[in-house]
């Protein structure tokens, strides 16, 4: 009996037993709703049409629109988290807060995102390319700041102005467990909201191009599998040649061993430039490129980073205005701002 009742039921009333009040993002006081799937999203259209123009078209097109429950009903084919993001985003002041970018908020961000560049919510677009830009910085030096915040995490001890060792307060032992957002998945979802930032997406790159060791056998495609065909060979160009360059520097002696300024003679020493053109060989190039001989891992721009630090704590004439010793730690800052400043150029990018 009771299918034969639900047979003679009308349609629109089947239907709507099927479908599921969004919990929170469904207000007894909205005048439209919004419909994902079997999902229902009861909003205000003045708070949709301020914030987007394609909303804003939607709502006034003439013609009518269907309705539900006496509401102005808009089906989308949008996924239902997608929306979710949007209208939590949208309903707290436009505001997308997250101090800290992880893989637990990075999807409710890319949500966000997608509905933002979709309808053209130009200041949630906009915000989140903040996030990300402050997560992958196109300037070099908050690129190392970055860098060097993460590693002091790792180091257990620190050395004291006495030479003594002395607990370091930042260490996290757990550090380097830490689930990251991939710069993959970061950059198909640039790729897919067409955005064409060069600023940002050449950090990205060369983020991606550090983690290259990790794609290894057993080849599950993970790291990389939302990337588009053309950005996957961006990528193996690109790192080839931003190795191939980190190289050829490494490999190159510097001009101030085998040039020695005339007017320094009284500091420097012929003994002494053969001297520093030996410990750059025995030293400094092994240490550029030990990495990138050990399945192309390595991060160039770090290692010029890490490489000057310790030549600046070694070389002992830089007090005496040794052009040698000055050269060399300028001719690394040199090197390691060429390849920062070239990245986008390495990666097909301009």
């Amino acid at each position: 009996m009771d299918g034969l009742r639900d047979r003679k039921r009308p349609r629109p009333e089947l239907d709507e037993e099927l479908l599921i009040d969004h919990p929170t993002l469904y207000h007894e006081d909205g005048n439209a709703i919004i419909k994902c799937g079997r999902v229902l999203f009861c909003v205000h259209k003045s708070i949709l049409a301020r914030q987007s123009p394609v909303f804003r078209g939607m709502l006034s097109a003439e013609g009518g629109h269907p309705t539900l429950r006496g509401l102005v009903l808009l089906e989308l084919d949008d996924d239902k988290d997608d929306i979710e993001a949007f209208l939590n985003a949208i309903y707290d002041g436009m505001r997308v807060d997250m101090p800290k970018l992880t893989v637990e908020n990075f999807p409710a961000l890319a949500s966000a995102f997608r509905v933002a560049m979709k309808y053209e919510v130009a200041r949630l677009r906009d915000d989140v390319l903040v996030i990300l830009k402050r997560e992958w910085p196109s300037k070099l030096t908050e690129h190392i700041g970055k860098s060097n915040a993460f590693k002091a995490k790792l180091r257990p001890y620190l050395t004291a102005v006495s030479g003594a060792r002395v607990p370091n307060p930042d260490y996290d032992p757990e550090a380097s467990n830490v689930p990251i957002v991939h710069p993959s998945s970061v950059i198909a979802l640039l790729r897919e909201g067409g955005v064409q930032d060069v600023d940002l997406l050449a950090p990205l790159f060369y983020d991606l191009s550090r983690r290259i060791w990790q794609l290894g056998p057993p080849f599950s495609g993970h790291n990389i599998k939302y990337l588009p065909s053309a950005d996957v060979e961006r990528l193996l160009y690109g790192s080839a040649t931003l190795r191939a360059t980190h190289a050829r520097m490494a490999s190159t002696i510097p001009s101030a061993f085998i040039f020695p300024s005339q007017a320094h003679a009284h500091v420097h020493t012929t003994r002494h430039a053969h001297a520093m053109a030996a410990w750059w060989s025995s030293a400094i190039i092994p240490q550029l490129l030990h990495d990138i001989g050990h399945n192309m891992q390595g991060e160039p721009v770090e290692d010029w980073e890490t490489a000057r630090t310790q030549a600046a704590q070694s070389l002992p004439h830089i007090a005496g205005d040794c052009v040698c010793c000055k050269g060399t730690l300028d001719y690394m800052s040199t090197c390691q701002t060429v390849l920062w400043d070239n990245i986008a150029g390495y990666f097909g990018l301009t």
